[in-house]
């Protein structure tokens, strides 16, 4: 299949095709098993290319949501995309040198058994490396959610990674001096952040985002794989997101004030509230700004209807606040 024919298939411009415009919505080529040359979207939601067997030379596209290449079996030299959402590569087998994607989610490298040196992505939620049984000097990657080595056996001096939330290395033999697992059992980390200096991108309250500047307390960001901006501040150990610095002020001062949640200690947790009372509730109790809740919504398409309690709890499970959220009502 060419290019036009590509094009008038799936119903893209030319420029979609090549990335000169972009692709607000998902788009859905579960069914290509391969693609023409030049190919290189800019997608605003997922890319499914769940059946592609090989990534062509030159394919780095740019994915707000998740990039499916689940039966993808290697990856070729220059490839690393910018995905916002997760990145599937269940089926490959190996990673090439320089291979370092930026994922604002999650990672799935399940099927690789060994890491070559230099390989330390940027991934904002979880990396799955769970086939993997050793591990090379200097890999210490930052990783926002969970880091899985459950196969890993002995690790190498100096091996030192950020973990937000778990660090998996169940079958290891041996343990170095100086390496305590305790220090990465869950915890929270109010900012996390990937670089040097200001870093290149930060996740704060669930948030993944990367740097464009930072001048004293505030931030100006924007979303992995997409044009948007916003911003940051930050006071303490405090910190609120705004689409203007006036809203993200804002929110920081609701967030540091005394708020009144015992209105809802005794509430029925089966009874249905409506969309805004159950986002003011939420926000009540754990503190969470206007803009992370928005953020959460849109990025996982939660529609805008009645919820209980327990509803909101199964919801929000993995989501910032969510913990104290689950806490409140147990």
């Amino acid at each position: 299949m060419n290019q036009k024919q590509f094009c008038k298939r799936f119903n893209i411009t030319e420029d979609q095709f090549f990335g000169k415009e972009k692709i607000e919505m998902s788009l859905d080529l579960s069914s290509v098993t391969s693609i023409p040359d030049g190919f290189n979207p800019t997608v605003g939601r997922s890319l499914d290319l769940s059946s592609l067997t090989s990534i062509p030379d030159g394919f780095n596209p740019t994915v707000g949501g998740w990039l499916y290449l689940s039966s993808v079996t290697s990856i070729p030299d220059g490839f690393n995309p910018t995905v916002g959402g997760g990145l599937y590569l269940n089926s490959v087998t190996s990673i090439p040198d320089g291979f370092n994607p930026t994922v604002g989610g999650w990672l799935y490298l399940s099927s690789v058994t060994s890491i070559p040196d230099g390989f330390n992505p940027t991934v904002g939620e979880s990396l799955y490396l769970n086939s993997v049984t050793s591990i090379p000097d200097g890999f210490n990657p930052t990783v926002g959610g969970s880091l899985d080595l459950s196969s890993v056996t002995s690790i190498p001096d100096g091996f030192n990674p950020t973990v937000g939330w778990s660090l998996d290395l169940s079958s290891l033999t041996s343990i170095p001096d100086g390496f305590k697992k305790s220090d990465y059992e869950q915890k929270y980390i109010p900012l996390m952040k990937w670089g040097k200096g200001i870093g290149t991108h930060i996740l704060c309250d669930g948030r993944f985002s990367e740097v464009i500047s930072k001048k004293g307390n505030v931030w100006k960001l924007k979303d992995v794989g997409k044009n948007n901006e916003y911003y940051l501040v930050q006071s303490g150990d405090k910190f609120a997101h705004g689409s203007t610095i006036k809203e993200a002020k804002e929110d920081l001062i609701y967030k540091i004030s005394s708020r009144d949640k015992s209105i809802y200690q005794s509430i029925d947790k089966n009874e249905k509230r409506s969309f805004s009372d159950c986002i003011t509730m939420y926000r009540v109790i754990t503190g969470a700004c206007s803009a992370g809740v928005r953020d959460f919504i849109e990025k996982n398409n939660i529609k805008k209807k009645s919820y209980s309690v327990n509803e909101i709890l199964k919801i929000t499970s993995s989501a910032y606040g969510g913990g104290q959220f689950r806490e409140f009502f147990s």
